[in-house]
């Protein structure tokens, strides 16, 4: 018996897979449902092939594509995005809109004869598929680290444990706002592979701030005899930027010097602030995170490490505010952020000042207009000075206030908190303005 040759592979794969297929089926005939799926395959087959996917397979309504560039991957399903956005919006009924989920992978692959692939990244593709919702593109961190970050902004969502898989999996997320504003490709631009995906996003798509998303795919189709014939510029995706890391026997240090050598242990803490703050400076707030929790563990009795470890997750959550990507770590459902690094901490933190400033910051964000959010803003303005300080604090109650001018007595506290936290360069204390802020979407836990 010969056996298949097999080879390995290096691919980045993508799932896609309508939301409540199952469900419509039950409700279709068979002429229905093959209907459906024509037109579903018809939609989405032009866009993988047009950004260098091949169809592995096809299970129903479900793709399983397989990219040589990360990038291209990522483009490809925010285009599947808007292809089913236009369509839905053409639909006499809502309810037979489509929705899908997309998540995607990268890593080593087995292929076999028949193209068919194999291995972790097919499993992290399915585990990681059933965790998104409808209408969003979830990514590994082996995506994320491998494609071109300066071209689709994305959001941490967290570390998830998937059956089957045997570490933790970092998931990210691509911006649903980036997602609206990008620009549907024509089908003539698909078959042509024009990547001009730089063309696809609004230029306030990067940032609350208004800057420019140029991005640019190198590659085109040339037709030759009839058919299409990929020419693919070679390039290598950007490699993460590297972020200060810790001297290896720092927290070894910090063990030994805590109960023997206070001098020690107080310039051993600052080196830890340095490389924690060092490492959420480049965005990479999990590594910022578990170092503080380490120190604090190592060192519990230490007020430093405990309130920077409580600081991390504040100064996460206010970078999101900042940047307008707050409403997804909101709208997680389960929210999962929140649970992870707020509600997880409570038990031990409850009546730490920073952890009363850290719950503030979560619900002005999610909910502004629950009473007690009001009632945790003000018990964090009594029990820290830095937040009376605090520019970011000082914009979300700006929002509250803008939030709440229906609820007159709720509106004036907000006024009243306002007014006791300090305008930018210390210029005296906050006056609310006519308008204006943002109000988050509402948040989903009272604790």
């Amino acid at each position: 018996m010969v056996v298949p040759p097999m080879r390995t592979r290096n691919l980045t794969l993508l799932l896609s897979d309508v939301k409540g297929y199952t469900e419509r089926q039950s409700r279709s005939s068979r002429q229905e449902i093959e209907e459906a799926v024509v037109r579903h395959r018809t939609l989405l087959q032009p866009i993988f092939e047009g950004f260098g996917g091949r169809v592995v397979k096809t299970m129903g309504d479900a793709f399983l594509v397989a990219f040589e560039s990360p990038t291209d991957a990522v483009h490809a399903a925010v285009q599947v995005q808007k292809a089913l956005d236009a369509e839905n919006a053409r639909l006499a009924d809502p309810a037979r809109a489509t929705h899908v989920r997309v998540a995607i992978s990268t890593g080593e692959v087995t292929e076999d004869e028949g193209g068919d692939v194999f291995g972790e990244p097919v499993n992290l593709a399915a585990r990681l598929e059933g965790i998104a919702e409808a209408g969003t593109i979830y990514l590994t961190e082996t995506t994320f680290l491998s494609m071109n970050r300066n071209e689709i902004p994305t959001l941490e969502v967290g570390h998830r444990v998937f059956k089957g898989i045997p570490t933790e999996v970092k998931v990210y997320r691509i911006l649903d706002d980036y997602v609206a504003r990008a620009r549907l490709l024509s089908p003539g631009e698909l078959r042509h592979a024009v990547r001009l995906a730089g063309a696809t996003a609004a230029p306030a798509a990067a940032s609350a701030r208004g800057r420019g998303l140029v991005l640019a795919l190198a590659g085109a189709l040339l037709v030759v005899g009839g058919g299409l014939v990929a020419l693919l510029v070679a390039r290598r995706d950007p490699p993460a930027p590297a972020a200060p890391a810790a001297p290896p026997d720092l927290l070894a240090a910090m063990a030994a010097a805590a109960a023997k050598d206070p001098a020690r242990m107080a310039a051993l803490g600052m080196l830890l602030k340095q490389n924690v703050l060092g490492l959420a400076k480049e965005g990479s707030w999990d590594a910022a995170r578990d170092l503080a929790r380490k120190a604090h563990e190592l060192a519990p009795a230490l007020q430093g490490p405990r309130d920077l470890w409580i600081d991390i997750n504040r100064m996460q959550l206010e970078d999101a505010v900042e940047k307008g990507t707050a409403d997804a770590l909101v709208r997680e459902q389960p929210p999962a952020w929140y649970e992870a690094h707020v509600l997880a901490l409570h038990d031990r933190f409850s009546n730490v000042p920073r952890y009363q400033w850290l719950r503030a910051t979560w619900f002005l964000a999610a909910d502004p207009n629950r009473p007690e959010t009001a009632d945790l803003a003000d018990a964090a303005l009594k029990a820290n000075d830095e937040a009376r300080k605090s520019e970011a604090l000082r914009t979300l109650l700006v929002a509250a206030v803008a939030a709440t001018v229906g609820d007159a007595r709720l509106h004036g506290r907000y006024q009243d908190l306002l007014e006791r936290v300090e305008k930018p360069g210390g210029s005296g204390p906050a006056k609310p303005g006519p308008g204006g802020g943002r109000r988050m979407a509402p948040g989903r836990r009272d604790r």
